[in-house]
């Protein structure tokens, strides 16, 4: 519902900037980076979004999955995302915070044999085991190349058309981190992008 409103919104008022409706639909986050005495050199690529045939063209190359309907909603306001900021430290400035997502076009499957799933309790991460019961095979897509050590990704499981967002580390093994794309870009956006904070 979250994109859904503003992609509305953003049909009804198409003469505002990209970096205005992102500054809605991320609680000013532009804003609010602004207006902190620390910060500098706040960069927002703008970005037009993805016509609809590009979403069905996408979906008809990877059927049987499709992309949820918040994400593509966002794609369509915005074909990816690229908000990054500095801070000041003595003379000098420091890249410090990167808000990224993929293109549609930068948006491929991971192709790996097997995937190493955390689970809640456990010291170590166990191989999934979809294949030997029976359900759908796992599918992962990655919807973040600049993410640090790891990648970030829509991963599908037990479904086609309802990924979760889980995050691939340098030991190879995945972890949870959302249920939705807009519960992912909420919590992006409370973090202010900031190194490893989905780690």
């Amino acid at each position: 519902f979250f994109f859904f409103f503003f992609f509305f919104f953003f049909l009804n008022n198409q003469s505002q900037s990209i970096r205005d409706i992102f500054d809605n639909i991320s609680l000013s986050v532009i804003s609010f980076l602004e207006d902190q005495k620390q910060v500098a050199g706040i960069e927002f690529a703008e970005r037009l979004g993805v016509a609809e045939s590009s979403l069905d063209l996408w979906e008809s190359e990877n059927a049987p999955y499709k992309l949820p309907e918040d994400y593509k909603s966002f794609l369509q306001i915005s074909d990816g995302l690229l908000l990054t900021w500095k801070i000041v430290k003595g003379m000098s400035t420091h890249l410090l915070g990167s808000m990224h997502l993929n293109k549609l076009s930068e948006v491929r499957m991971i192709k790996l044999a097997k995937f190493k799933l955390s689970v809640v309790g456990q010291e170590y991460c166990s191989d999934d085991e979809a294949e030997d019961s029976g359900r759908p095979a796992i599918a992962a897509f990655n919807i973040d190349s600049k993410a640090q050590d790891g990648r970030v990704a829509l991963m599908y499981k037990d479904t086609f058309d309802k990924p979760q967002i889980w995050f691939q580390d340098l030991s190879c093994c995945w972890f949870f981190i959302a249920n939705s794309f807009t519960d992912y870009f909420r919590l992006m956006i409370m973090h202010l992008g900031l190194p490893h904070w989905y780690a």
